[in-house]
């Protein structure tokens, strides 16, 4: 008698693997940083010298004033005789090319305002170059010895950020509290009470498109408020994961979605998780169509396309100009059959936002 295993003949492929857990995926995330280098403008520094870098882990799911309130505790008391309390601001700035803000090679360098109010990992995408390498690169939670040769997607680490405290260019980033009376305590409370109220903001947004209410987000008791807070502020994914479910919907209305288009104010695309029952492929709406749904002009047919909606060596045609990156990682062709509530699950920030960039590959011109 023929055993079991040999009726399915020496070709038949392994079994598909299953795939991650997202709750695996978050705690990866949670625990990744991206070394970064603080410095500030010398025409702002009160004394003599420049004070020497100030390093640090920026959390990909954390914000970027709280991975750099030391710095602007020390640079704060150098600037603080600089002028009037009335006319400082704290704001961060990084050095990029031309060939990096439009896609032209050979660009001269120049100073770019950071939007503090975005999670780290969504400033850092938004700025950097070159192909997704994952969501962890740039130094997990317990690096931070990166030399100037490292490099994660292309971008050499640390990444340098200037910390500012004059001349906030009021049409491009929010403002955070300057104490007319800066002390280490001062700057600490009034620096993260600002950072905390964008974050319960975001939070409730969030917690209403998939709701369609604010019923659990108002109701949220304030033990819980201050326990998420927390677990963001110290990175600590397995104290976020109780109270967050408790605004999380087990069928999501609307999954919240933010979509940056270079580095214009994101589009707020509001998608059901699943598909008109008419869909011939499939109930759940995946990466690709909801992004195709929201950004249709970014995939026309372009030169190097042809027609829409197919594939050129493993690229999208009529999508050769644009490249979409979430958490680190290039959507197309990876992520672009995924569902879309499970790159949600897996990858969302930890206000529950999916936060996609969509930004010009390097080296193309604009139209």
């Amino acid at each position: 008698m023929e055993s079991s295993s040999s009726s399915l003949g020496p070709s038949s492929p392994p079994p598909a693997p299953p795939p991650p857990d997202p709750s695996t995926i978050q705690s990866t995330l949670w625990s990744s940083a991206i070394p970064i280098e603080l410095t500030m403008k010398e025409s702002e520094v009160a004394g003599i010298s420049t004070p020497l870098p100030f390093y640090a882990l920026l959390p990909r799911l954390g914000y970027l004033p709280l991975a750099a309130l030391d710095a602007i505790v020390l640079f704060g008391g150098i600037a603080a005789e600089a002028g009037p309390p009335s006319q400082k601001s704290v704001w961060f700035e990084c050095c990029c090319s031309e060939e990096e803000e439009g896609g032209r090679e050979g660009g001269e360098m120049r100073w770019m305002p950071l939007k503090w109010h975005l999670p780290g990992g969504v400033l850092y995408d938004l700025f950097k170059r070159g192909g997704g390498r994952g969501a962890t690169g740039g130094g997990g939670g317990g690096g931070g010895g990166e030399s100037d040769k490292s490099r994660e997607g292309g971008q050499k680490l640390p990444w340098r950020i200037r910390v500012r405290f004059q001349h906030l260019p009021q049409d491009q980033v929010l403002d955070l509290p300057f104490p007319s009376s800066p002390s280490s305590s001062s700057y600490a409370s009034s620096i993260s009470l600002a950072v905390q109220q964008h974050f319960r903001g975001r939070l409730k947004q969030a917690s209403h498109l998939q709701h369609g209410g604010s019923g659990p987000a108002m109701g949220l008791a304030k033990e819980d408020e201050v326990a998420l807070w927390e677990a963001v502020a110290s990175s600590d994914f397995s104290r976020y994961q109780g109270p967050v479910w408790k605004l999380i919907a087990s069928r999501p209305q609307r999954l919240p979605l933010r979509l940056h288009i270079g580095r214009d104010p994101a589009l707020l695309p509001s998608f059901p998780s699943s598909l008109p029952s008419s869909s011939p492929s499939s109930d759940r709406m995946t990466l690709g169509q909801a992004l195709r749904l929201a950004v249709p002009h970014l995939f026309l047919s372009d030169k190097e396309g042809g027609g829409e909606g197919g594939r050129e060596g493993g690229r999208e045609k009529g999508q050769g100009e644009w490249e979409f990156v979430c958490q680190g990682l290039t959507c197309f062709p990876s992520l672009a059959d995924v569902p879309l509530v499970e790159v949600w699950s897996a990858l969302r920030h930890a206000d529950m936002f999916l936060y996609i960039i969509a930004r010009r590959r390097k080296g193309r011109r604009r139209g």
